[in-house]
């Protein structure tokens, strides 16, 4: 059972990516479901803020907020390096969209810690990129420039092509403001051919807007 809750947390993932909200809120809910039917695991972790996110785009930010504490609990209690970290992540994805910097910056940087004691480097590059982008919506430009050059060295060491291709993304959004017109556009077609080599059809769509602006 704990084994097919992943699966269908790993299909809430890709449909989110892939921009497929029906989907992404139907597997989650199956993923979460056959999580909650056995005694708490990481799974159950992971299942609770897959939720968060999924409920936060909904703009229900009370149970979306219920639903991160839950994975903050499962987590603790199962005390699992992978899931603490997960669930900082999770939870992160949801909070910096809602706005929500202060518990970000609570949670993000002490699991980003914990990343790297357990060589966690998918994890970790998710955590630096929700750091990334509050402080480019902040207007911290220059630590953005800083964070997201630290992503893509860490993408290429780990052939994480979807890092590359987020830090990509972010290091054109910066050139933009300070005016580079030439290195944003030279970032946002490295980044499209990354994406057009993956599923994130979301991101590709993003990076194809900014490059008609």
């Amino acid at each position: 059972i704990r084994e097919l809750s992943r699966a269908y947390d790993q299909l809430a993932e890709i449909y989110y990516h892939a921009n497929m909200s029906f989907d992404t809120l139907a597997t989650g809910i199956k993923a979460l479901n056959l999580a909650e039917s056995i005694q708490p695991t990481t799974q159950l972790a992971r299942s609770y803020v897959t939720m968060a996110i999924v409920i936060g785009t909904l703009s229900l930010h009370d149970l979306a907020e219920h639903y991160c504490k839950m994975g903050e609990d499962v987590a603790k209690t199962v005390n699992d390096a992978h899931a603490k970290i997960y669930v900082a992540m999770g939870s992160g994805v949801y909070r910096v969209g809602a706005g929500k910097w202060d518990a970000v910056e609570a949670t993000v940087p002490p699991a980003i810690q914990l990343a790297n004691e357990t060589k966690e480097f998918r994890l970790r590059g998710q955590c630096l990129l929700l750091l990334a982008n509050m402080e480019f919506w902040r207007g911290q430009f220059a630590a953005a420039h800083q964070t997201y050059t630290t992503i893509y060295e860490s993408g290429i060491y780990t052939n994480d092509i979807q890092q590359q291709g987020w830090s990509l993304s972010g290091l054109g959004q910066v050139a933009l403001i300070y005016g580079k017109l030439d290195d944003a556009l030279d970032y946002f077609h490295q980044a499209l051919e990354l994406y057009q080599t993956l599923t994130d059809f979301a991101m590709e769509t993003r990076v194809s807007g900014l490059l008609s602006r």
